[in-house]
């Protein structure tokens, strides 16, 4: 077996760092997935929410004409689909809202993205969420939704 010399066990450890880092990042039973957005993010999302989903959805994200969000019954479903969070935004922001698809800017889906994360549990940071974090998100499985600090 070949001894690594110190740089090749230096570039080891790098590399095997930052797979680590990457993994927490895309699973949310780590610390820094539930940190992807901002309360204030997360608080014009509901904004963006109450106008153009709730209707639907339901106040509480419980569903309605439209299925849940929220809950046991959304985490059933995800868990069924494997949806990945990626997917999620994906269908939201080419399909909803149903009456009029695609009619949100970018930020005002990203920011009702934040909505539905926190109330689902995910936990609100120092970072906006953008395209990036959403596409390494992983969802399953989904925080503890009854810890949610959104309004």
């Amino acid at each position: 077996m070949r001894r690594l010399d110190t740089h090749s066990g230096t570039a080891l450890t790098g590399l095997v760092t930052a797979l680590v880092l990457c993994a927490s990042a895309a699973y949310p039973g780590s610390s820094d997935q539930q940190t992807l957005f901002t309360s204030k993010q997360a608080s014009s999302g509901h904004d963006v929410y109450k106008k153009h989903c709730a209707d639907c959805h339901g106040s509480d994200l419980m569903g309605d004409a439209g299925p849940a969000l929220a809950g046991k019954k959304f985490a059933d479903s995800l868990d069924y689909s494997g949806m990945t969070g990626k997917q999620l935004y994906d269908f939201i922001a080419k399909h909803m809202p149903k009456d009029d698809p695609g009619e949100l800017t970018d930020k005002q889906y990203l920011q009702t993205f934040a909505y539905l994360l926190c109330k689902n549990g995910f936990k609100p940071g120092d970072s906006a969420i953008d395209q990036k974090a959403i596409d390494a998100m992983d969802l399953q499985p989904l925080p503890d939704s009854s810890q949610s600090s959104c309004d």
